[in-house]
């Protein structure tokens, strides 16, 4: 990989990195979240200077070329996103209508107790 190209990569996971802490600390983002794309960016940054060492790796699972390693890559753990979002929002989706009944619930019992 060209010196120019290394740098072009390191800067834009330096720039990932400090998009993700000052969500983080502007509570935009949690902790929990942000993590997973600090280490993102920190494997993007790896990844442009150890890139004879993935074409090693790309090589020996048969893979033409490292970037469609890191397509295919990507392409999976965006897979795994899409699923493990899917699965909070339908969490949360259950927890707002449980306490949306409960406090229907509460509302109604209040508005019963003042009218006795």
């Amino acid at each position: 990989m060209p010196v120019v190209l290394s740098l072009l990569v390191t800067l834009v996971g330096l720039l990932l990195a400090l998009y993700v802490l000052k969500n983080i600390k502007t509570h935009k983002l949690d902790f929990r979240h942000g993590l997973f794309w600090l280490v993102l960016a920190s494997l993007i940054v790896l990844s442009a200077w150890i890139y004879p060492l993935l074409r090693v790796v790309a090589e020996t699972f048969g893979i033409e070329n490292v970037s469609s390693m890191a397509f295919f890559f990507a392409l999976v753990l965006l897979i795994y996103l899409s699923f493990t979002y899917s699965r909070a929002l339908s969490k949360q989706r259950r927890q707002v209508t449980k306490l949306t009944q409960e406090l229907a619930l509460l509302r109604r019992d209040l508005e019963g107790g003042s009218h006795q």
